[in-house]
């Protein structure tokens, strides 16, 4: 299936999603009780404010918000004009006045949903955060494509069973199970955790798993963990647009933990204890950021998870204000190799499906496009076009103090990913990323390809002065050569480095077997992408990792 007909299927094709303004109709009746400390707040969709209707080839979901002037709680009713589906999502958060100055998470609470005078659902909340949500739906939206047409549209990385042989059904299946408003449904809540887990990677392992074997319980636990996102606190919409806020109007604007914002908005990390302790369980983080609703979008079309996606790619900008004043352009976070990768990841994904109309309560086409091209601008100039060593030797991005090739593939493969969805004008800068795998895999560089992907690695001489631009270090510090590279990085008793090698074939590295599939996903990419320098070392790389168990997030077919 080519990809203009999945994205037909799904309702994202040209001229197929609209705003509607139909006669007030379907779920003019429905209405939500919240007991709440004592107190019963009702939430009528007969006195909200219609948003518009999102139209897809399936269905015609209107979108109502109501609001009550004793607390900061807001529900909207989404009901399907076309059919007896019914939708409710509850959100609390304001960014503005004193309703922001006075955030607070909730305790427990009850909402009790009716439709007319009968009642339809009761859910309990055990408690709500700041900036979070969750949603009532009486049936899901059913799975319309298949996991097969979505890779040959190219709409997710090239996923083959061929590659997954040595892949294993994803343990921890049976926990990923959406039970109620604010739970996690098995993800890590202190999403900055280090390690590697089911959820980090270019999609999630059961995505993964579900795109290439079709399975039911993978199928489950990822829409579970799309419902679990609803749950992160980072749904910060403007009330006065209804839509999440946009940054290009408020360039300067962040949530960060303290005040520093043009203007500062309160997120969840500032609400803390008497002793100073954040309140929420869960921490979000950019450099370890799950992609939990791209792939659920896809498979249904249903508008809540790329709603959730939009949340997503705006906290990458919201978190910190930082480098994107220091640039005048609304960059992603920058500060680790990571956290710039799977922002970029994020952001591709929004610019390629999101419609390029929209209702009033989604950002259109064109915003999230203008963040790929700022990102591009930056990137280009910071580091592809930068003559300093550290760039045009070693295509370091973005940290240039501690380079950690494990987290260069990352990007690289985002990189790569976003070309594959269409973004041609980035070929420039993932080939220039991809320079660097390349050096570290083909045995000609001075780097020993069976040690291709280190935890760190030092291309200057001393630390640089400045972690993100090579122009704020002296010039002369940096190494010039992967021949020194590996020169230095060999004689660091760290390293832990045996030479000889045990033979010329095998990985030699002591290392997780992850680092080896990350370079292998890059490169069987990269084939893909047309790179003919790829092929060789993809070859080789393709071999050493024959006896390793594979993940299915990296499971990816050379051309």
């Amino acid at each position: 299936m080519l990809r203009r007909d999945v994205l037909k299927t799904i309702g994202l094709a040209a001229g197929s999603i609209a705003l509607g303004r139909e006669a007030l109709a379907a779920g003019d009746d429905l209405s939500v009780a919240i007991t709440l400390e004592g107190k019963t707040l009702i939430f009528s969709a007969a006195a909200g404010k219609d948003l518009g209707d999102y139209k897809s080839p399936r269905f015609v979901q209107r979108c109502i918000r109501t609001d009550h002037p004793d607390s900061a709680l807001s529900v909207f009713f989404r009901p399907d004009r076309d059919s007896d589906r019914i939708e409710i999502v509850v959100e609390l958060g304001r960014m503005w006045g004193k309703a922001n100055e006075n955030a607070k998470h909730l305790g427990a609470y009850r909402a009790v949903i009716r439709k007319g005078s009968r009642e339809v659902a009761t859910v309990n909340v055990p408690r709500h955060w700041w900036f979070s949500r969750w949603r009532w739906q009486s049936a899901p939206r059913p799975i319309i494509v298949k996991g097969e047409d979505l890779i040959k549209a190219k709409l997710v990385p090239p996923y083959a069973a061929s590659a997954a042989v040595a892949a294993d059904a994803p343990e921890a299946a049976a926990k990923a199970v959406y039970k109620q408003p604010m739970d996690s449904a098995g993800l890590q809540v202190g999403v900055g955790s280090t390690g590697e887990r089911n959820e980090i990677g270019p999609v999630t392992e059961f995505q993964a798993d579900y795109l290439i074997t079709g399975r039911d319980s993978s199928l489950a636990a990822l829409r579970a963990q799309a419902e679990a996102a609803a749950s992160m606190p980072m749904h910060v919409r403007d009330e006065q647009t209804h839509a999440p806020v946009d940054f290009f109007k408020y360039p300067k604007l962040d949530w960060y933990y303290e005040d520093s914002g043009k203007p500062w908005v309160k997120g969840s990390e500032a609400i803390r204890d008497g002793k100073g302790d954040i309140t929420c369980e869960w921490s979000l983080s950019a450099s370890h950021d799950p992609a939990l609703n791209y792939v659920p979008f896809l498979l249904t079309g249903d508008p809540y998870h790329l709603e959730e996606l939009q949340f997503q790619g705006n906290r990458t900008l919201g978190a910190t204000n930082y480098h994107r004043s220091g640039s005048g352009l609304q960059i992603v976070y920058p500060g680790q190799t990571r956290s710039f990768a799977w922002s970029m990841r994020t952001m591709f994904q929004l610019a390629a499906v999101t419609p390029e109309q929209t209702p009033s309560w989604l950002k259109p086409r064109a915003y999230w496009r203008r963040i790929v091209s700022d990102n591009l601008t930056w990137f280009t100039k910071t580091y592809v076009n930068n003559p300093s060593p550290a760039c045009s030797v070693f295509a370091a991005a973005t940290r240039l103090d501690e380079v950690a090739p494990w987290q260069e593939e990352f990007l690289a493969f985002c990189l790569g990913w976003g070309v594959m969805l269409g973004f041609e004008d980035w070929r420039k800068a993932f080939r220039w990323k991809l320079n660097s795998t390349l050096a570290r895999t083909n045995g000609k560089s001075g780097w020993p390809r069976q040690w291709c992907t280190p935890y760190f690695m030092e291309i200057a001489k001393v630390e640089p002065s400045d972690s993100l631009h090579a122009e704020g270090s002296p010039p002369d510090i940096w190494l010039t050569s992967w021949k020194d590279a590996w020169a230095r990085y060999r004689s660091d008793p760290n390293s832990k480095v045996t030479e000889p090698f045990p033979d010329t074939t095998s990985w030699a590295q002591d290392s997780s077997r992850h680092y080896l599939l990350y370079t292998r996903g890059v490169l069987a990419l990269a084939t893909q992408l047309g790179v003919t320098e790829a092929r060789e070392p993809f070859a080789f790389v393709n071999a050493m990792a024959k006896d390793k168990s594979m993940d299915y997030k990296w499971a990816v077919a050379s051309a």
